[in-house]
């Protein structure tokens, strides 16, 4: 019987948080099949949602007159792009990406090509879905598995920053105060910054199915973390066709962050951590310790990753 091609697993995070380097990492795998686009943005297309809307519209021609972002221009360029390559397959699937009616069915048709891999899909937004869409995603596929990067929420609220107004030239002046809280009180930015929040939902509906993952093992132990990973979603961990791992991406340009975001920040999360370390410990004292200036207990290695 021919399978029914939905997603195995999807990846969220927060911005800055280590989903480039998880989208980088499987497309690397011979067992795992991805989208060629990361960020799909399938079930936050809701417009209440905090993120890009650009499938808020099921139709493809409204989707493209609303096309604000230039999402779709995009995508057309890469249709373009592969046509003339001669690369079909990719051709092929950025056709159906542009001209489909956005529906479940849809959804699991920019699967069709993964055959008997192992697939999925890298839309960090995700992380801000209410509980209804997370049941909703349940519903699409009961067995789903959730992985969730996370990155100490400071460190993460800056580097989102420096990103946005250095690399993307938007947001306002990086020596601006003013500007710089402007571009952290922002919902999305918020939302992205409530761990505590993220995996009390996502827990609750995929619990034994959702795995926490950490940006900080991407530095200390970039290979025991992807093994990890590829023990969750069943696949062997030796069946990369290049080691990358320890390779940085997307990286934001360096600027130090002002005294008073900082202090600003660590008021924002402080009582997050704390908790957090009280109900996790491991990179969660690290990153509790590392904010409030405490020397972090004396411990074997800390877990990469938590399934919960």
């Amino acid at each position: 019987m021919q399978r029914q091609h939905k997603p195995d697993f999807l990846g969220i995070g927060l911005h800055k948080g280590g989903t480039t380097w998880l989208f980088q990492q499987l497309k690397q795998h011979q067992d795992i099949w991805l989208p060629p686009m990361k960020e799909l943005h399938y079930f936050d297309r809701d417009k209440a949602y905090a993120s890009p809307n650009f499938l808020a519209e099921s139709s493809p021609l409204k989707r493209s007159l609303s096309d604000v972002e230039g999402k779709m221009r995009v995508a057309y360029e890469h249709l373009q792009r592969n046509r003339e390559r001669g690369n079909l397959q990719a051709a092929r699937w950025w056709y159906k990406f542009l001209v489909g009616r956005c529906s479940d069915n849809w959804y699991r048709s920019l699967f069709a090509e993964a055959g008997s891999k192992v697939c999925g899909e890298i839309t960090p937004a995700y992380s801000i879905l209410n509980k209804q869409s997370l049941l909703e995603i349940k519903q699409l596929n009961p067995d789903i598995k959730i992985i969730l990067m996370l990155r100490n929420p400071v460190e993460r609220a800056w580097s989102a920053v420096k990103f946005n107004f250095l690399n993307l030239k938007v947001g306002g002046d990086i020596s601006s105060v003013s500007d710089i809280r402007q571009c952290l009180d922002d919902p999305g930015m918020v939302a992205r910054g409530n761990v505590s929040d993220i995996i009390e939902r996502y827990q609750s509906v995929f619990k034994g199915n959702f795995l926490v993952c950490f940006y900080d093992a991407i530095k200390q132990n970039p290979n025991v973390l992807l093994s990890e990973i590829c023990g969750f979603l069943g696949v062997e961990p030796d069946r990369f066709k290049e080691n990358i791992a320890s390779k940085r991406v997307n990286a934001s340009p360096q600027a130090p962050m002002p005294a008073e975001v900082k202090t600003y920040l660590t008021d924002c999360y402080v009582d997050m951590l704390a908790e957090l370390d009280k109900t996790y410990a491991g990179y969660f004292h690290h990153w509790y310790c590392k904010v409030t200036g405490q020397p972090a207990s004396p411990a074997g290695p800390v877990q990469a990753s938590l399934r919960l």
